[in-house]
């Protein structure tokens, strides 16, 4: 069982990434660092490996409820990434 180091309780799994999360996590950052930009829902669609924008959309609304990224809805672009994956 996995403990929080701050609180001492129990971890839910769905506190760690899955495969596909981190590896939208690694091609954000590596975009980000090669572009100096965000990628588009479809550069992130072809280079992680889904079918649709909308699986996009929703790994990253997952992201967004574990707390690895924040989203900005009015904004074009606008994936901030708060946590690294190792």
């Amino acid at each position: 069982m996995n403990i929080c180091e701050n609180c001492n309780r129990p971890l839910d799994n769905d506190y760690y990434p899955t495969i596909t999360e981190k590896n939208i996590i690694r091609f954000i950052l590596n975009y980000q660092e090669n572009n100096r930009k965000t990628p588009s829902f479809r550069e992130i669609l072809s280079n992680v490996g889904l079918k649709s924008t909308a699986s996009i959309h929703k790994y990253l609304h997952k992201l967004q409820n574990k707390g690895f990224v924040s989203l900005e809805t009015a904004e074009h672009r606008s994936i901030t990434i708060l946590k690294r994956v190792d």
